[in-house]
């Protein structure tokens, strides 16, 4: 990250700045003033509201139609986790969500119940002992985030956008990162720019906020297409994916 401090501006424009690089993280006084992100904070929009009306309506149609489409399979991975575990199919997750609000995420369960019970909150890693027996599958070709889709219908996430993450975690990076807020400025995603560069999974911090920067400043609906095409090759195939 820069050592070079930003210039000096008045605080009431200093949280509806953003960086002038297309991927370049700001010194620690761009966001210092901001409160933390478990809380709903209103940030400046990066989507104006009329394409963000039509990007919520590509997201209900598509997601419609990939419902549709995996209805099957989604049964059958039910079935699978029911007859190899204990436990519900399904579980949620608070996470941190547009405008730093919080909401439950929801997958298909592919960890022991008490995974984190004696370690707190923990990344996963490759070949990590706490997955079920059809958990590795399920994560490694991003299956269990097709729960998701009903936070896209409900208007809490968005197809292409930021991964969400956990407070326990937003808090720690954003101590670290103080741009990490930006994040938050558009829905969080099944899929994004991030996870298209290879960066999930246990990889670089640093790095995956410099895309998930870089698609706010960025965004299009010609970037969302490329995002969403390159997605299956990228994400579902994804070696860090665990």
């Amino acid at each position: 990250m820069d050592s070079k401090s930003p210039a000096v501006v008045s605080p009431k424009k200093r949280a509806n700045s953003l960086p002038s690089s297309r991927i370049a993280l700001p010194g620690k006084e761009l966001y210092q003033d901001l409160p933390s992100h478990t809380t709903a904070q209103v940030l400046p929009e990066a989507i104006p509201r009329r394409s963000a009306m039509l990007k919520r309506t590509f997201d209900i149609g598509l997601s419609l139609i990939i419902l549709s489409v995996t209805a099957v399979p989604m049964l059958l991975i039910s079935f699978a986790i029911k007859l190899t575990s204990r436990g519900p199919v399904i579980y949620s997750q608070q996470r941190v969500g547009k405008n730093g609000t919080l909401f439950f995420i929801y997958k298909f369960r592919s960890m022991r119940q008490d995974a984190e019970e004696a370690s707190g909150p923990v990344w996963s890693s490759k070949n990590d002992s706490r997955q079920t027996f059809i958990g590795g599958f399920l994560r490694r070709t991003s299956l269990d985030e097709l729960p998701q889709l009903w936070n896209v219908l409900r208007g809490e996430m968005s197809l292409i956008g930021p991964r969400p993450e956990r407070p326990f975690f937003v808090k720690q990076f954003s101590k670290q990162f103080p741009a990490y807020h930006q994040r938050h400025q558009v829905l969080p995603g099944l899929t994004g720019l991030a996870q298209i560069r290879g960066c999930r999974g246990n990889t670089s911090i640093e790095k995956r906020l410099e895309q998930d920067i870089a698609y706010v400043k960025n965004w299009s609906f010609k970037l969302d297409f490329y995002i969403f095409l390159k997605t299956p090759w990228e994400v579902f195939l994804a070696k860090n994916a665990h």
